[in-house]
């Protein structure tokens, strides 16, 4: 390099600054101008500037900002408004800048520092309220600061009604301020009027202030005050049920489904809900064989009476026969296209007969493979079948309906009278009574050459039944946890037990009648002595929640569960003999469509399968034929299901057959984020390829590409309204996305590493990401701004949902479960599964339960934590708190009281909705009659 060239660059190295300097105050020059003449975006660069921390920039913007028309004015009061900048709210004081709206002014007063202008607006309080409702939560932590800073937090209690809105608008640590200022200023009255509108927290809080001043309010009802105060708990916790996990279902895994121990105790049959169908040795549990049918999951199993031949019946409609003792498969038979659903050999084991979904009956023939379909009026689903030596069948079906079917008339009878609920049981007895029990109304005794009932027993709400014919009596479970017995013939009761207080969910009789196994929905097994009274042994294994029962002859017991796992022990003292968890795979995604009450779990392949969301049954399983699914989302009719592949493939399917209805195309890399809005109109996709597609699901119009990331996309999510759209990357941001334009809004930045996961809160006000950093964020939307920082994870975020509008859930990839409440961010609780990562959060059941997947395969049901705010909650919610109370009786007094206090609260709460008898104490329990119309 030349000393020339050397010192020429040395002189621009000196004179940059000067440079710089001179071409800002230019530019600021001619924003100056442009802002004289009412140019909006020279005002905004001109308070920047005044803000910037540089000083001759910021003299130059005061002084071209100090001579404004009216309209700069306005621009100048919305900038202080809309976000914090003190060199200019003091401008506009100092030259008595104010905005012409009365709801902006007041709201500028405050903002600005100006309280003494503000305490002497009229209609203060009113004005407050509407512009920190219609404020994003950033502008709202600002009005609070601004409160607390003038000592005024109460003025926020003004908006609180009792629809509790303004309860959740509030942060509870605001709340819990607004309580201490009001009883500092020994407001009690007030303080009582807003105990029903508070979150929990805070109304706690107002509780014990009211308590220790032994304030009773001058409501006429001395009596509830006094109950409340004697019920409050020592210290504040958010109640939860005493067994939080409600139900394990297997999700996507290939776990058994139905299992039957043959009458002789030798062999265990199992099927599972891939289709795969078992044979085991007892106790060794050797398998004897294994058979991929394709009959779709087994959804019933028995065995012949000489133990020659067990039956499987399958989704698919599908009738699969093994001939033991070698375990060939004898023989596969089409039941026609219908699943089966109840399954019994003939007396002599000759034919096997099936009831299908569709009510129909059928019998097949074991030497030749014969079949015999009976005609009639089809009901709704079989759910049970018996035979008798004469070749009489009588099938019971869902819609509480029992028929007679005859081999040589072929035509059905419907028998008289009908139950009131499902069928669940159908049993034989030697006098000629067939007796047949539902789930709603007592046990039938028919006489079985008129089906005409003779005579009634039991209770009218039964879960499950068990007969034994050596016995002569049959017993009926409920869902108090009561097993009751009678005899067969006469009906008389014979004897009953209490068992465990999750109810009976299976029953079964021992052959030779001495015994009946009762399971429950805690996994307990009891084995209950008959006739009674006897000493019941139970034994609680690994299966989770029972749900079929099955004994044999030389004592033993197959139990099944929830969780697919199945349990076989002797019924003496439960010794265990043999435990098998079937074939675990991993869940990958869960998605669930509202309206039709389906959930749809995808393991690591190309299957989803679908479970009734309310009954917690199996339903079957789709195959989409993509090489791995990697994303799923159900659309809100239930009947179809967008699908994501491993192959960068996106499909719309049919759930009926999985035959494709579009496939939306574009994408150049493996998908791992997808979503579609309310309405089920547009879908949102996202992957490697580091952009999101809005396809529209209606027709084939080419995709809204949203271009911004620079790296893959993690996540996708929806707001309620279906207007925005956030995304996450590996980028390390997050951004919101209006949908109706296709444009980004704000960029989120803050997490340090890949932000992996995101969900809006149920009010659209809330977006809430998750990252590898193991820190959740809470932003402001539309704004994006800051809102809080959730730390307590060990492990990468790989799950968010919002259950409701105060409760956010999160998931790790460690299997740990958070709960949080929203908008304070504080954390509830943390939640040991032990099941593997979490891959995916549901809120069901109306914000009561949390559905989490998980890659070992299973799904959990979780009941959550209870913050639901006084002053929306129903009936129902009491009725349900109640039972939480009931259901915590044997608890320890840390978890009992704070239910005792939430039922007090609730009970005052609801006074006002309720009409009450006449002349009752109002405090005195809940024995009301609700307000007609």
């Amino acid at each position: 390099m030349s000393p020339d060239r050397d010192i020429s660059r040395r002189k621009i190295g000196l004179q940059a600054p000067v440079i710089g300097k001179f071409m800002r105050r230019s530019a600021l020059s001619r924003c100056a101008r442009k802002a004289a003449a009412g140019d909006t975006s020279a005002i905004f660069e001109l308070c920047d500037a005044l803000d910037s921390g540089d000083r001759e920039a910021a003299s130059l913007a005061r002084e071209a900002l100090s001579d404004l028309p009216a309209t700069g004015q306005e621009v100048c009061c919305s900038v202080v408004i809309s976000r914090e900048n003190w060199p200019l709210a003091d401008l506009c004081r100092e030259k008595g800048y104010t905005p012409r709206d009365s709801q902006s002014r007041l709201l500028f007063y405050l903002l600005s520092g100006q309280y003494s202008a503000f305490g002497s607006s009229d209609d203060a309080d009113g004005l407050l309220s509407r512009a920190y409702r219609e404020a994003p939560w950033s502008r709202r932590v600002r009005i609070i600061r601004a409160l607390v800073t003038w000592g005024r937090p109460e003025l926020l209690a003004c908006g609180a009604d009792n629809t509790g809105r303004a309860g959740r608008e509030v942060p509870g640590a605001t709340w819990d301020l607004i309580a201490r200022r009001l009883v500092a200023q020994g407001d009690y009255e007030t303080c009582s009027q807003l105990l029903f509108s508070a979150p929990l927290s805070a109304a706690y809080t107002i509780t014990c202030a009211l308590k220790d001043a032994g304030y009773l309010p001058p409501d006429g009802d001395p009596g509830f005050w006094r109950r409340l105060y004697a019920a409050v708990p020592e210290g504040f916790r958010y109640p939860e049920p005493a067994d939080d996990t409600c139900a394990i279902l297997p999700g996507g895994a290939a776990q058994y489904s139905r299992a039957v121990i043959d009458p002789t105790g030798r062999f265990l049959a199992a099927g599972c809900y891939d289709g795969t169908i078992e044979i085991r040795k007892i106790p060794s549990g050797d398998l004897v064989c294994t058979h991929l049918t394709g009959a779709g999951s087994i959804l019933a199993a028995a065995w012949s009476a000489d133990g020659r031949w067990v039956g499987f019946g399958g989704s698919r409609g599908m009738l699969c026969v093994v001939e033991l003792p070698g375990g060939r498969l004898a023989g596969k038979y089409d039941s026609g296209g219908f699943a089966v659903t109840g399954l019994s050999f003939t007396p002599d084991s000759r034919c096997v007969v099936c009831g299908k979904s569709n009510g129909g009956v059928i019998l097949v023939r074991l030497s030749d493979g014969r079949r015999v379909q009976f005609s009639g009026h089809h009901s709704t689903a079989v759910t049970g079948i018996v035979i008798t030596g004469s070749g009489v069948i009588f099938s019971g079906h869902e819609d509480g309906t029992v028929w007679s079917w005859s081999d040589r008339e072929r035509q059905g009878s419907r028998l008289e009278p009908d139950h009131p609920g499902p069928v669940l049981f159908l049993s034989l007895v030697p006098e000629g009574v067939l007796v047949t029990g539902s789930a709603q109304g007592p046990l039938m005794f028919r006489d079985t050459g008129s089906g005409r009932p003779v005579r009634t027993a039991g209770c009218p709400e039964m879960i499950a039944t068990a007969f034994a014919a050596s016995g002569g009596w049959v017993a009926a479970g409920n869902g108090d946890g009561t097993v009751t017995f009678y005899a067969v013939p006469d009906g008389r009761e014979i004897c009953s037990y209490q068992v465990h207080r999750s109810g009976v969910s299976a029953l079964c009789a021992s052959p030779d009648g001495s015994w009946c196994a009762a399971g429950c929905g805690s996994g307990i097994v009891h084995v209950l002595p008959v006739p009674g009274p006897g000493t019941p042994i139970f034994f609680t294994g690994r299966t989770g929640g029972i749900r079929h029962l099955s004994a044999a002859e030389t004592g033993t017991v197959c139990s099944s569960g929830w969780n697919g796992t199945l349990e076989v022990r002797r019924s003496n003292d439960g010794t265990l003999l043999h435990c098998t968890e079937g074939h675990s795979s991993t869940v990958t995604s869960i998605s669930a469509a509202a309206g039709s009450g389906l959930l749809a779990v995808s393991g690591s392949g190309s299957v989803i399968h679908l479970w009734d969301l309310p009954a917690r049954e199996y339903r079957g399983m789709v195959e989409t034929y993509t090489p791995g699914i990697t994303a799923l989302v159900l659309l809100s009719s239930g009947t179809a299901a967008a699908v994501a592949g491993s192959d960068g493939s996106l499909l719309l399917i049919r759930l009926l057959d999985g035959t494709p209805i579009r496939s939306f195309r574009g994408h150049t890399g493996s998908i791992s984020a997808l979503a579609s809005d309310p309405s089920s109109a547009r879908l949102a996709a996202g992957g490697w390829d580091a952009v999101v597609y809005l396809h529209p699901v209606e027709h084939d119009n080419p995709p809204v590409l949203l271009c911004g990331h620079a790296s893959p996309v993690t996540s996708v999510s929806f707001s309620p309204q279906g207007n925005l759209l956030a995304s996450t990357s590996q980028d390390r941001t997050a951004r919101i996305w209006d949908v109706t334009a296709g444009t980004s809004g704000a960029v989120l930045k803050g997490h340090r590493q890949v932000v992996s996961a995101s969900a809006f809160s149920p009010d659209g006000t809330i977006l809430a990401t998750g990252s590898w950093d193991h820190t959740i964020r809470l932003w402001s939307v539309p704004d994006g701004g800051t809102m809080a920082v959730l730390k307590g994870h060990r492990d990468r975020i790989s799950r968010l949902v919002f259950a409701g509008s105060g409760l956010l859930a999160s998931g790790d990839d460690s299997g740990l479960l958070g709960l949080w409440t929203i908008p304070d961010g504080d954390l509830i609780r943390l939640h040991e599964t032990r099941a593997g990562r979490v891959t995916g959060l549901l809120s069901v059941r109306d914000d009561r339960e949390l559905l989490s997947a998980h890659d070992q395969g299973l799904c959990i049901f979780r009941d959550l934590p209870w913050t639901r705010i006084p002053a929306e909650c129903t009936p129902d919610d009491y009725a349900r708190v109640r039972g939480y109370l009931a259901d915590s009786a044997d608890a320890d007094s840390a978890l009992l009281q704070p239910w005792q206090w939430i039922e007090a609260l609730l009970a005052g709460g609801l006074r006002k909705a309720v009409a009450l008898c006449p002349d009752p104490p109002l405090a005195g329990g809940y024995e009301i009659e609700l307000a007609g119309d």
